[in-house]
């Protein structure tokens, strides 16, 4: 049979239950390219037929879609792209109970009655897409100096949605906006790396609902170690939830995350790494308080293994403030192919 390798019980009970073909994650698409358009320079175009099934912590989303992309180079650092999108998706809450029964064990409390509705099942879905990069590092494996950037708004807008258990059809119609900006000083062999990250997400209608694949989620090796994979919730959920609750993940629709890493030599292709990560999101940005709970710091320390791919990164980070409540852990093993 197929066996799968899990840090976490909770993410393992979620996914386990699945049909050996939901528990296959996979990407099949088919692409089609034109290197040129027309007599325009350094503008080339694509058509993807994409079929995905992913995975998280929150969901499992199978989605079948079409985009056409077209991007443009001006100079060998820079990027601007458009892209627009087709899709069907399919999305499935993991957790031991439905929604419905959360929400009646919440006994009737508003906040989290409107805080953890979020729509499952099939959804048709247009989205437009820009963006920009800037890069100028040395290296994009394993960059040592230099800076890189990144900018993102998205409009979504669901077409048709399956009606849910309160018996109503949600809408989307969202702009979802990110921004990155990474940058690396070295110092003789160490090498110093931070980032930088903000999202948001604007409602475009009143009552609309952000979809679960949309929603920006942290925890794990990319955003929070210390943390498993999407683990930390919304800071405006932590009030309202208790260790039922909890075990059911959700998104947030502004997040900021800040991340410094001291890289440095150990032994030939071995380097160690001392990094701290802090950050923080939250379900309704209007809920944000610059109280003491803004920031979720999390610290640790990995080590670096420079293969001809990139580097074979094995972090242990620390959750610093633990919130034992809400199942949180004291710390996680993180493993990953590339680095930041």
């Amino acid at each position: 049979g197929l066996q799968f390798f899990f840090q976490d019980q909770q993410l393992q009970a979620n996914i386990s239950g699945l049909p050996v073909l939901d528990r296959l994650e996979r990407r099949i698409g088919t692409t089609l390219t034109l290197p040129q358009i027309g007599g325009l320079p350094n503008v080339r175009a694509t058509l993807d037929v994409i079929h995905l099934r992913d995975n998280q912590r929150a969901f499992g989303l199978d989605k079948n879609g079409i985009a056409l992309s077209i991007t443009w180079r001006p100079d060998p650092r820079v990027q601007l792209s458009w892209s627009a999108q087709v899709e069907h998706n399919g999305v499935q809450l993991f957790g031991g109970q439905t929604i419905e029964q959360i929400l009646e064990d919440a006994m009737g409390n508003p906040q989290i009655t409107r805080l953890l509705r979020v729509p499952q099942g099939n959804s048709a879905v247009v989205s437009s897409r820009l963006g920009a990069t800037v890069d100028q590092r040395d290296s994009s494996f394993v960059p040592t100096e230099g800076w890189y950037g990144a900018a993102a708004v998205e409009w979504a807008r669901s077409v048709v949605s399956e009606v849910q258990e309160d018996g109503r059809a949600p809408l989307m119609h969202i702009l979802k906006l990110t921004a990155t900006i990474n940058g690396y000083v070295p110092i003789d062999d160490v090498v110093i790396a931070v980032q930088g990250r903000i999202g948001g997400i604007v409602p475009l209608e009143e009552g609309q609902t952000t979809f679960a694949n949309r929603q920006f989620y942290l925890g794990g090796v990319d955003t929070l170690r210390g943390f498993n994979q999407d683990q930390l919730q919304p800071q405006d959920l932590t009030p309202v939830l208790d260790p039922t609750t909890a075990r059911i993940f959700r998104g947030s629709e502004f997040f900021y995350l800040l991340r410094a890493e001291l890289r440095f030599p150990i032994y030939a292709a071995f380097h160690g790494a001392i990094f701290t990560d802090l950050g923080n999101h939250w379900a309704q940005p209007s809920s944000i308080t610059f109280d003491g709970d803004f920031i979720r710091p999390t610290a640790g320390a990995g080590l670096r293994i420079v293969t001809p791919v990139g580097p074979l990164a094995i972090d242990l980070g620390f959750n610093l403030l633990q919130r034992e409540r809400l199942n949180e852990p004291l710390a996680a093993f993180h493993f990953s192919l590339g680095v930041f």
